[in-house]
């Protein structure tokens, strides 16, 4: 996982967009795979809502201000 994480998915992050920091970028991996874990392996209901629901854009908006280098 860390292979993963630390080799691919962030460096790929940070050519890919531009102006996205290595910080910003790890910052987008632990949002994803944190919501992924306490949804499928911690099992918290309040994750686990319909595709499209409140949290979806919450997260999709948290993810845009990590992309645009706002935070």
């Amino acid at each position: 996982m860390h292979d993963l994480i630390a080799e691919d998915f962030i460096p790929l992050l940070v050519r890919k967009r531009a102006g996205i920091s290595e910080r910003n970028a790890a910052l987008v991996a632990a949002v994803l795979l944190g919501v992924g874990v306490l949804r499928d392996v911690v099992g918290v209901k309040v994750m686990a809502e319909e595709e499209g629901g409140e949290i979806e854009g919450d997260i999709a908006g948290l993810i845009a201000s990590l992309l645009s280098g706002r935070t």
